[in-house]
């Protein structure tokens, strides 16, 4: 009797872990667009822009850990917050 009910739970747990592995969502949402070219490119352009944009904050961050004055502050902080609105 005992070993009928743990075959049974046996299972109904692997009924339920393959229902749960058959409805598995993907982890990333890929699009509809297969241009190779156009995907370099957009790549490119970001690259491009991320660099600029941390070369600017690089520099805001260094100005200001070796000059400890208010408009270096600011133009740190102004950085930062631009870079903060691309993430």
């Amino acid at each position: 009797m005992m070993l009928c009910l743990l075959t049974l739970s046996l299972l109904n747990l692997l009924i339920t872990a393959t229902a749960d592995c058959s409805n598995v969502k993907e982890k990333y949402v890929s699009g509809s667009n297969t241009n190779v070219y156009e995907a370099l490119q957009f790549l490119r352009n970001n690259d491009r822009r991320a660099s600029v944009v941390a070369n600017k904050a690089s520099i805001a961050n260094w100005n200001y850990q070796s000059n400890l004055t208010e408009p270096n502050k600011k133009a740190m902080v102004s950085v930062k917050q631009f870079q903060g609105c691309g993430e």
